[in-house]
């Protein structure tokens, strides 16, 4: 089927617009995690892509939005719908190729122009998966995995010991089995905090730390940190250091066995490559909605299961991106954990008519065709930017 359209639909789902003004917005969604000690999180954001088929068939991806979903809808309506219109969706890589060779040529394999790409790779896969009504997992060489493993996050950077025990008992009060820590301050706050979630979690919970580049610049102090697990039974440790920094992970790598996990701030297939050829990596984490969409996280996971590195893809974004990454991840021999992202979230369910399976320690995925989702129109209308829909008929 011949591509006769590209739409995209930025959506912002603001903390002021949902909590009715900034003075109501809490501290802990503002700064969430150590990456946002600068900056603010200001709410939830991701680009709805469509692409629509010569007869009039519609296929749904997303593209990765923070920290504001305009800039890669742009590149969607403006750089690649006229390029790729008249394309044939049933060769999905072969227009990957041309979007990279687009991003390539102009030094943009990172960024807002990669995430558009990823959101319209994954469309046109869903799209081919109606056109020949199969899922998107039986296209990428059938279901390995019935059931995928998860964990609940984020425990977010507290200031205050008690909130941290709180928010854990939260998730683990929704059946998690496997929760993530958020830190990245300084090794003496860290610990107390590591500390006081394993108090709350017990024995049997898998506890998984998410540093958020916290440590970049700090090797000395992350290897402080480290020495310090032992008695903690951590699962893994997710991105210290920046994920250009490889030096450092190898560093981390000399004074622990600990699984060492990064890559949801890496974008390309040789990005990735990189990071598994330095033996300091257990574990990869690409978000679908930015690392090359269906095509790209596919590519990457197998090359990554060459080396025995596995899978566990970035979950922060709608249920779009979350069902696309299911569908990678039952069609893998490699899968660890999904990311199912507890941290507020209007677009994660409202976007989708149908419901997201899940069950403490997995995530299913129904037999459907394309990537198996309905998509919620009033969700869309609700949080699409404002100022989209007078630059979009420009």
């Amino acid at each position: 089927m011949k591509i006769r359209k590209i739409n995209a639909y930025p959506l912002n789902a603001t903390w002021v617009k949902y909590f009715g003004g900034e003075e109501n917005v809490p501290e802990s969604l503002m700064h969430p995690s150590s990456n946002f000690k600068y900056s603010r999180r200001l709410g939830q954001h991701t680009t709805l892509v469509e692409v629509v088929g010569e007869d009039g068939m519609k296929g749904y991806g997303e593209c990765f939005g923070l920290p504001d979903a305009l800039y890669s809808s742009l590149y969607v309506s403006r750089y690649f719908d006229p390029v790729l219109r008249g394309l044939d969706t049933d060769d999905p890589v072969k227009i990957w190729r041309i979007m990279m060779h687009m991003a390539d040529g102009i030094g943009n394999t990172a960024g807002a122009m990669m995430e558009a790409l990823s959101g319209i790779d994954t469309a046109v896969w869903d799209l081919k998966g109606k056109e020949h009504h199969l899922p998107v997992f039986s296209l990428l060489g059938g279901r390995i995995n019935d059931k995928i493993g998860c964990y609940g996050t984020p425990v977010m950077l507290f200031s205050d010991v008690g909130k941290t025990k709180a928010r854990a008992k939260e998730l683990l009060d929704m059946g998690f089995t496997s929760i993530k820590l958020k830190i990245g301050r300084d090794a003496k706050t860290d610990l107390e905090n590591i500390g006081a979630v394993r108090e709350v979690a017990g024995e049997g919970i898998n506890l998984l730390l998410d540093m958020n580049c916290g440590y970049e610049g700090r090797l000395g102090e992350a290897i402080k940190l480290i020495r310090n697990l032992s008695g903690f039974d951590i699962y893994w440790i997710e991105e210290p250091f920046s994920p250009e920094n490889i030096e450092s992970y190898k560093r981390i790598r000399d004074v622990t066995d600990l699984r060492i996990a990064a890559g949801e701030n890496s974008f390309t297939p040789n990005q990735f490559k990189r990071l598994v050829d330095s033996n300091a990596i257990d574990v990869i984490m690409s978000n679908i909605g930015r690392a090359g969409g269906v095509t790209g996280m596919s590519r990457i996971a197998r090359y990554a299961g060459e080396k025995n590195v596995l899978l566990s893809p970035h979950g922060v974004g709608s249920g779009v991106g979350i069902i696309a990454a299911l569908n990678v991840m039952a069609a893998v021999d490699n899968p660890s954990l999904y990311e199912y992202n507890q941290l507020l979230n209007p677009l994660r369910h409202e976007i989708l008519e149908n419901k997201i399976l899940f069950n403490g320690s997995h995530m299913e995925l129904p037999e459907r065709e394309g990537l198996g989702i309905d998509i919620n129109w009033k969700c869309v209308e609700k949080y699409i930017d404002d100022s989209w829909r007078k630059i979009s008929h420009d």
